[in-house]
């Protein structure tokens, strides 16, 4: 069993090749993991609370930060823009645009 003060660390990850041709669905769909996987490689051996840090005051620029910034991309191109679904923002509201992460709406 872990210490009771053990961190998580964010685990390695690998990032593979995107097919350069062939049907287009195949191909957004690699490149969608490729991008992924990019931020997730950046990631990888860090602590929650690096991953939480922020880069240079008084910014407020994080790791964590960024791939809150993603979640809500794909959420609102895909569930919001393409497939029609009225949802909110996963971290974010209205008037807290940088909301953190364990304050998501309802």
């Amino acid at each position: 069993m872990p210490a009771a003060n053990a961190e998580w660390t964010a685990p390695e990850y690998a990032r593979s090749d995107e097919p350069f041709t062939g049907p287009e669905r195949p191909m957004l769909d690699a490149f969608l993991d490729r991008y992924r996987a990019s931020l997730l490689m950046r990631c990888s051996g860090l602590t929650g609370g690096q991953l939480a840090l922020r880069s240079v005051p008084p910014s407020n620029l994080s790791l964590l930060g960024i791939v809150r910034h993603l979640t809500d991309v794909e959420r609102t191109y895909f569930r919001r823009r393409w497939g029609g679904q009225d949802i909110a923002s996963y971290y974010a509201t209205q008037d807290r645009p940088d909301g953190p992460a364990w304050r998501r709406p309802g």
